[in-house]
């Protein structure tokens, strides 16, 4: 008889294990319930700007934070970013990343954190800012072309209050050019070259800027004064080297057209005058 009632103990436990875990003892014997994991947030979206990410994702109920967690490598995301709630208010459902840099591709996800813990995260999104570039010069008039003169000629500029990345360099083109010309950016201090490229003129439009984009950006700083110059042969290409006028945005002030051998400079008329005329491609240095 104790046999047939040790056989019998595990199944008269069953009921007994059922009621306490429906009463909420099930602690009490090891059984506790793990909740499932928690959904992550949907319709999460990065939208890349000028060296930043926005992010953005639905509403979710019961949310007292979120966390981003951005990498450069998908499914591995080691920094990450608190989006927090602001007095009684339920957290943004939004993440301006301004320290994401331009160039650079960068993957993230999201999380919410509610009551009971951390959700699963989001699918993940991924953005790459880029600059957004400005013509400096926005309108210029020339006089009449000639190729009579062999050096460098352009511009002198100083840079306003706010240092700028240069991402292209330019020249008008006159009709007939076929050649390649160097464009330079030379610091007027010291004479060192800033940046250097190559325009190839051959199929441009009469009197319309060719630009070149550099292989990196450059960042001409504040309130310094730089030669932006394009080297000339006799004989060669066109290039218009009297009264030329330029119109700019105000990020910079051009002094005076600008010509010489690229050891000693000579300044021409003052004011906004330019050789060429000259132009670059610029946004504002972070």
């Amino acid at each position: 008889m104790n046999d047939t009632f040790l056989l019998l103990t595990p199944v008269l436990m069953l009921p007994i294990v059922a009621l306490l875990g429906f009463v909420g003892c099930d602690k009490l014997l090891g059984f506790e319930h793990i909740p499932d994991p928690q959904p992550g947030p949907t319709n999460f979206t990065a939208t890349a700007g000028d060296g930043r990410v926005d992010l953005s994702w639905d509403a979710y109920s019961g949310a007292t934070e979120f966390h981003v967690f951005r990498g450069e490598v998908s499914g591995d995301y080691p920094d990450k970013f608190l989006v927090a709630a602001s007095g009684m208010n339920a957290p943004p459902t939004t993440y301006a990343d301004m320290t994401a840099m331009n160039g650079r591709t960068y993957y993230y996800v999201v999380t919410a954190v509610t009551s009971s813990g951390e959700s699963n995260r989001s699918d993940e999104v991924t953005a790459e800012p880029i600059a957004t570039t400005v013509d400096f010069v926005t309108a210029f008039t020339v006089g009449t072309p000639a190729n009579t003169f062999n050096g460098w000629a352009g511009m002198e500029v100083t840079v306003a209050g706010q240092s700028l990345d240069i991402h292209a360099l330019g020249r008008v083109y006159a009709a007939g050019d076929v050649h390649q010309h160097t464009l330079k950016i030379i610091d007027k201090a010291t004479l060192t070259d800033v940046a250097s490229v190559t325009l190839d003129t051959a199929g441009g439009t009469v009197s319309q800027m060719q630009t070149v984009p550099l292989v990196n950006p450059v960042t001409l700083n504040q309130n310094t004064t730089y030669y932006i110059v394009s080297q000339e042969t006799t004989g060669a290409d066109l290039v218009f080297m009297d009264d030329s006028t330029v119109q700019t945005t105000g990020v910079a002030s051009v002094i005076n057209a600008i010509s010489g051998d690229g050891v000693t400079f000579f300044n021409g008329a003052p004011g906004y005058h330019c050789f060429g005329p000259l132009t670059f491609k610029y946004s504002v240095t972070p």
